[in-house]
């Protein structure tokens, strides 16, 4: 249980659990993970530790790949699409998707295709009951793709497997209330599952479906959200909750990697905030700091200090934002919200940098707590909590920092 992570609500509902260690890999004709895990456990060895799950072998360098894969707010509506990232034109009539009901040992339902599609486009399946704005941009439709982004799903060429979504024997909401979409970086099929090459945009947004190429690219992404005239001009607290609004702040005291005592406006001083008090980063928990006898340093704890520090000293401008529809503080009091800085003399909101997602992306956190509230604050149609996920699948895929190097400067 050490390596899963739990990504909570995307946009309306909950979004993924995925393993951040080792996925099974397929090493002969029939290979298997344990089927007899929870539905909350994820496979941390290879699948040839155990002969429970049938797995076709798998073939590489697949022009036929899965591209996205979109589940509405009501799960009854789903559909997937295919990519043929070759130069060819693909006759379907060889392929089917294979979906693992649950944690079943072998394949459930069967999607036996049928068509051609051309060199570097896309073909679209959709699960015959879905609602009208699916099935509309669908070329085929199918009675048999019961998968609400929690059933393992394979591609399969004949008796080989091409590409895998999800990890069979496991239940894992891979794919849930979103729509996963695969990065251009990464349109390969792929043996095991791997969270860093999608991107998952809200529930029922279509924009991208029956559409090649994905609207965001790796290096957009990994600059994290960006603030608009309009979050400057929101206000900070609305109804007695964050109103997503900014407000500029000064350094009262540099704290560690997840905390800072700032000097706030008069706004938040009338309401008994005054300069000095704590301010909690959103959806981060970097490791401990030395705390008198109490809370003993742990390894990266100094290091991700140093790491927000650094910014904070080098920033010409810090702003704080309120998490819209959140609560304004947390559990002790702290502010909580998300951290911006720039080191342009005279920045436009574009320029400044969201903290919390730069400490995520370095790897010094991984991402924490409920993305209910952050997953409705969007920047160019992707929540900031989707950011978030992201940068940790980058920063997991990496094994950076708390994900697995070692703290050279810790004494262990």
């Amino acid at each position: 249980m050490k390596c899963l992570r739990f990504l909570a609500p995307l946009a309306f509902s909950a979004f993924l659990l995925v393993g951040c260690g080792s996925n099974p890999t397929s090493s002969s004709l029939i290979s298997s993970v344990p089927a007899s895990a929870s539905s909350s456990s994820t496979p941390e060895s290879s699948v040839s530790s155990s002969p429970d799950v049938e797995v076709a072998p798998f073939e590489a360098n697949s022009s036929l790949i899965f591209n996205e894969f979109a589940v509405g707010a009501s799960p009854v509506s789903r559909a997937v699409e295919l990519a043929n990232i070759g130069e060819s034109a693909i006759d379907l009539s060889s392929y089917t998707i294979g979906i693992y009901k649950g944690l079943s040992r072998t394949i459930t339902y069967r999607v036996p295709l049928k068509g051609t599609i051309a060199a570097k486009s896309v073909f679209v399946i959709a699960d015959s009951g879905s609602n009208s704005a699916y099935t509309a941009k669908a070329n085929l439709t199918s009675s048999e793709l019961i998968n609400n982004g929690t059933y393992p799903m394979v591609l399969l060429h004949e008796d080989k497997r091409v590409d895998t979504l999800g990890v069979p024997g496991y239940q894992t909401a891979w794919g849930a209330a979103c729509s996963l979409v695969r990065k251009n970086e990464y349109q390969v099929g792929r043996d095991t599952f791997e969270p860093y090459d999608w991107v998952p945009f809200t529930a029922d947004n279509l924009a991208y479906l029956g559409v090649y190429a994905c609207p965001m690219s790796e290096e957009r992404l990994k600059q994290g959200p960006k603030l608009t005239q309009a979050d400057l001009d929101a206000p900070y607290i609305s109804n007695s909750q964050g109103g997503g609004g900014c407000l500029p702040v000064t350094v009262s005291y540099y704290g560690d990697g997840d905390t800072t005592d700032f000097n706030y406006p008069a706004e938040l001083n009338a309401m008994g905030y005054e300069d000095g008090h704590a301010f909690r980063y959103q959806n981060i928990d970097t490791p401990e700091i030395q705390h008198g006898d109490y809370i003993q340093a742990q390894p990266w704890g100094y290091a991700a200090k140093t790491f927000n520090n650094n910014l904070l000293r080098s920033a010409t401008s810090i702003l704080i934002q309120s998490v819209k529809g959140g609560d304004l503080t947390e559990t002790y009091g702290r502010l909580l919200g998300f951290v911006w800085y720039t080191t342009v003399a005279n920045p436009a909101p574009s320029d400044y940098i969201n903290l919390n997602h730069a400490t995520v992306l370095a790897g010094f956190s991984k991402i924490a707590f409920s993305g209910v509230a952050t997953s409705q604050m969007n920047s160019d149609d992707l929540s900031y909590y989707s950011y978030l996920v992201d940068a940790n699948d980058y920063a997991a895929k990496l094994g950076l920092k708390v994900h697995g190097e070692t703290d050279p400067d810790f004494n262990y």
